[in-house]
């Protein structure tokens, strides 16, 4: 069975996000399924399909594996509080 793709604009992480370095603003989450999203590009941050915009967000890892994707990612701003 083939395994899911999408290219994605906006980076949707239902709160499954994982900080890497408590002193930094690399973040890490894993999507199931293969997403690609824009390098090089500001993408907005959501904790939700249809909820508003919290902060964002430049990607600086993809990784494709085993029917998932995951995702590095720098938090440039944000607009709420954790």
């Amino acid at each position: 069975m083939a395994t899911p793709f999408s290219m994605r604009w906006v980076l949707v992480t239902e709160g499954k996000e994982r900080r890497l370095d408590p002193n930094d603003n690399l973040f890490e989450v894993v999507f199931d399924g293969y997403h690609l999203f824009p390098m090089n590009e500001h993408l907005e941050v959501r904790r939700h399909e249809k909820s508003d915009q919290i902060g964002t967000a430049d990607i600086e890892q993809l990784s494709l594996k085993d029917g998932k994707t995951l995702c590095h990612y720098r938090l440039v701003s944000l607009y709420s509080v954790n």
